[in-house]
Parts: C-alpha cells; sequence; structure tokens
C-alpha cells in the first residue's frame, strides 16, 4: 500500500495543533491586576536621574500631585489630583531632559502594606491609569524594569 502524503500531513497536524496550542498558552503574558498607588516620572539629565513629579496619595488622603521640578509648577494647579501630561507639557518636559520615563507603582492587594512593583509606561499608559484605580494588564520584562504593555481593564 502506498503511502499517502496528504494524509500524513493531515495526520500531523491533527496531532501537533494541540500541542503548539498549550506551548502559545503557556508562553503568553498572564494578566496582572492590582491597584495603582503612585504615579511618576523622572528625567535623567548628564547620566544623573531625577524625579520630575509624584502623583500620589497626600498625608491627608487626598491625592496630590508632588512636582519636584519647581520650574515646572506652573504647569498644574493646586487641587488637580491626577497627573496628565498633555503633547505640550511632554514637549516641554522632554526638552528639559536628555530621556524622559514614566512609572506607575501597581499594590498588588488593597492593604497599604500590600507589595508593590513598580513599572515603566507609555505616556499614553501614564496619562490613562490613575491613582487608587484598579488596573488589569499584561506585563513585559525584557528590560531593566517589567513594564506595562496593556491595558485590558480599568475600574
Amino acid at each position: 500500500m502506498k503511502s499517502n502524503p496528504i494524509r500524513k500531513l493531515s495526520l500531523s497536524f491533527v496531532l501537533l495543533f494541540p500541542l503548539l496550542a498549550v506551548a502559545g498558552l503557556a508562553c503568553g503574558n498572564a494578566a496582572n491586576e492590582g491597584v495603582v498607588a503612585l504615579k511618576s516620572i523622572a528625567g535623567v539629565r548628564d547620566g544623573v536621574s531625577q524625579t520630575v513629579l509624584d502623583n500620589r496619595p497626600g498625608d491627608s488622603g487626598s491625592l496630590i500631585i508632588h512636582v519636584k521640578a519647581e520650574d515646572l509648577l506652573e504647569y498644574f494647579q493646586t487641587d488637580d489630583e491626577h497627573a496628565i501630561i498633555d503633547d505640550s507639557l511632554a514637549f516641554v518636559i522632554d526638552s528639559r531632559y536628555d530621556r524622559v520615563e514614566y512609572f506607575v507603582i501597581i499594590r498588588s492587594g488593597p492593604a497599604a502594606a500590600s507589595e508593590t512593583q513598580p513599572y515603566t509606561v507609555s505616556r499614553n499608559v501614564f496619562n490613562r491609569l490613575l491613582v487608587g484605580q484598579t488596573v488589569e494588564f499584561e506585563v513585559n520584562d525584557d528590560g531593566d524594569f517589567s513594564a506595562i504593555e496593556r491595558v485590558i481593564a480599568t475600574r
């Protein structure tokens, strides 16, 4: 009896497809969830990193934006609770530093004593996430810091 190459290929596909599907799921990014505890921007100039601003809960529990780069104070109102960096402010910040990095710190549980993890984010993700908000996200661990690659949901 002669071997049928199409039948062999079909049988191989039927056997390999479930294995490839399982391997793909195992290698995919798992969704993470936590609460945004803090947002921060760092500027690097001449190899030295400086905090530009922090967005966090204040001592009274209300949200504050602590602008550490005093020349940027004029861009924020005293009652602003969420740091949102529009194109014009991003241009100003970018012009003062060699490199600008956006970070969020995510708390893994609702209690203040829960474990926290810093993540780098794009400016778009930085603007989308609000301190105190629960976020579901995917992470890329390829760089020096883990990076939030995709926001799945916020609530």
